[in-house]
């Protein structure tokens, strides 16, 4: 359509159009990614998750559990088969 227009003027029209469709498909596209994130917030909380992309903690293999830091010998390591 655009490689069609002869005279100036109709190409400027015709680029104003595209920009203002662009914008109105990014527009939406924006609002429709807000409502998703709004509704996925709003699961977590009525399931009393947290929002935040919560935080694991697993323990290393290279500290062994113990409940006194002092029972550690330095040197002992895990052998991997």
């Amino acid at each position: 359509m655009l490689d069609n227009a002869k005279d100036f003027e109709e190409r400027k029209i015709l680029r104003a159009a595209l920009r203002d469709l662009l914008k109105k498909k990014r527009d939406k596209r924006e609002q429709d990614r807000g409502s998703r994130q709004q509704d996925l917030r709003q699961q977590g909380l009525s399931k009393g998750g947290t929002t935040g992309g919560g935080c694991w903690h697993r323990q290393s293999i290279h500290e062994p559990a113990a409940s006194n830091k002092q029972d550690v010998r330095p040197g002992l390591s895990v052998s991997r088969r």
